[in-house]
């Protein structure tokens, strides 16, 4: 739930929520670990 609403508020250029996905995507917390994306 919580990527959903980080994922919303880093389409619109808010940087703390993009570093947040980073994580989200690097160490795979409740979506598939996506190094690629985590670097994006």
């Amino acid at each position: 739930m919580a990527f959903y609403w980080y994922q919303k508020s880093a389409d619109q250029n808010n940087s703390d929520a993009q570093n947040q996905l980073g994580f989200f995507f690097e160490n795979g917390w409740g979506i598939e670990m996506d190094l690629k994306m985590a670097f994006y």
